[in-house]
């Protein structure tokens, strides 16, 4: 009796035990924003998703929009200064969730240039009478988050159109292509029709040496130009381009590229010869360069040509669209894109028997 009674308490006891830890497993995988998904709408709906304070400002762990105590227990402040202890700030930044955000005290640590950081760590949304911060008139920037400020338009830019040769009415359309590239902190060569079996977003026909040869084919004319493209927005996705450096910081758009240009001859097996650089170039968003003539290079390579694009700089940290303390300032400081973001461009080949371009 004493045995039975002694196996059926063990029995209890361990399904007691069992339960527990899958309450404890289960609750903690639902907490751990790496195992939620936060793809497509859920990004925005779903508790843990970096979004979804931002869409329900009110929701759990977010911060309130009408207040909330200083230290934290149900939110931040109104204007989204103090960081809670245990929830978020307002403004739409969840600080457990997504500790990066502009007015959370870690964003300094991580990106201490923009946004009303100083060179000393401090952060003047969230402590806006530190030394060397202008007072309590300092906000939150109220463009956070917009590709281009204020409105997120990128800039219109001027762009001629394609006009048929002389002699050559009805010509063919020109040919045109895409490539999208992830940022990088140091490297020299960006863009290689050599490299780029893996990119996104990019043309077919610039993503092998034997695709490009054919895009750039001609007997005798050959002229590109360049079209910055707007900087595509992947705050949200690491699908816009191959290797970007996730997750990132979003600080506004480029406003314009800075980039070299590497002519190569392409042997009949495809393989590359540098014959020339050329630039730099510095190009606006939605515009295009001027015409860069590449037609004494397919003499000296009659197998062919294709080119690459060699150390691309951005305004991207120091542009129309840049936040400081004092609202935004203009510069011309090109840098590195960083590896968080990624910047496009537009390939435009005027050849024999194509319209063609000044």
């Amino acid at each position: 009796m004493k045995q039975n009674y002694f196996f059926l308490a063990l029995t209890f006891f361990t399904l007691i035990l069992s339960g527990c830890q899958q309450k404890a497993a289960k609750k903690s995988s639902s907490s751990n924003p790496s195992t939620t998904n936060c793809s497509g709408q859920a990004y925005w709906t779903t508790p843990g998703c970096v979004g979804y304070c931002q869409n329900n400002p009110g929701g759990y762990g977010c911060g309130g929009t009408t207040g909330g105590t200083t230290s934290g227990t149900t939110g931040g402040t109104t204007a989204g200064i103090t960081s809670g202890a245990t929830g978020g700030t307002t403004g739409g930044a969840n600080c457990t969730v997504y500790p990066l955000a502009v007015s959370c005290p870690t964003y300094c640590q991580q990106v201490p240039k923009p946004y009303g950081c100083l060179t000393n760590g401090s952060n003047c949304n969230v402590n806006p009478n530190a030394a060397g911060c202008p007072g309590t008139s300092v906000t939150i920037n109220p463009y956070y988050g917009i590709q281009y400020p204020p409105l997120g338009t990128p800039p219109t830019g001027t762009c001629s159109d394609p006009y048929d040769p002389e002699g050559l009415p009805n010509a063919f359309a020109t040919r045109k292509g895409t490539i999208t590239l992830a940022g990088l902190t140091t490297g020299s060569i960006e863009y290689n029709p050599l490299t780029a079996s893996n990119l996104l977003n990019t043309s077919p026909m610039l993503k092998s040496v034997a695709q490009a040869k054919i895009f750039f084919m001609t007997d005798s004319v050959l002229k590109v130009r360049i079209k910055p493209k707007p900087q595509p927005a992947a705050s949200q996705s690491d699908t816009m381009c191959y290797g970007r450096n996730m997750p990132g910081v979003t600080i506004p758009g480029y406003t314009k590229l800075q980039y070299y240009v590497k002519v190569y001859g392409v042997s009949a097996g495809n393989a590359l010869t540098l014959l020339d650089t050329k630039g730099p170039f510095t190009t606006g968003v939605n515009s295009c360069s001027d015409a860069i003539d590449l037609s004494e290079y397919q003499e000296q390579s009659p197998t062919g040509v294709a080119i690459a694009i060699d150390q691309v700089k951005a305004n991207q940290n120091c542009s129309g669209s840049y936040w400081t303390s004092a609202g935004f300032s203009t510069c011309n400081v090109y840098k590195n894109v960083r590896s968080y973001d990624c910047w496009a461009m537009d390939f435009e080949v005027a050849a024999d028997g194509t319209k063609t371009f000044d």
